[in-house]
């Protein structure tokens, strides 16, 4: 299977652009298999960083295999619940994201960690 970089197009007929991420795709399909939004500068939190909420949108992504979101700034929200429905995730990366609360009991369907 081959990969491609997405910067730029539509998804799920809206405009996409990424900025300091990456989001694969599927060549053969054109399914988005991985998001890669980490903060590629952990030790400058506040040059290059996301915050806020986390759109259940996500969840139309029904190949998504893999979720970065480490080194982000997302104070005192929790994770989100819905991370449990992604049920294709292979690898998901909450490390230094700055979540707060609990971690979802949801988060145990997620069988292919």
């Amino acid at each position: 299977m081959g990969l491609r970089v997405l910067t730029t197009g539509s998804l799920h007929g809206e405009t996409l652009t990424v900025v300091n991420g990456r989001i694969y795709c599927d060549n053969v399909t054109g399914a988005v298999v991985a998001i890669d939004l980490h903060n590629p500068h952990p030790l400058r939190l506040l040059q290059s960083k996301l915050s806020g909420e986390i759109s259940p949108s996500l969840l139309k992504l029904k190949s998504l295999r893999s979720l970065d979101l480490s080194f982000n700034t997302f104070k005192k929200i929790p994770i989100p619940k819905f991370f449990g429905s992604l049920v294709n995730l292979q690898y998901l990366n909450l490390s230094n994201a700055g979540f707060a609360g609990l971690i979802p009991p949801h988060l145990g369907n997620l069988s292919h960690l």
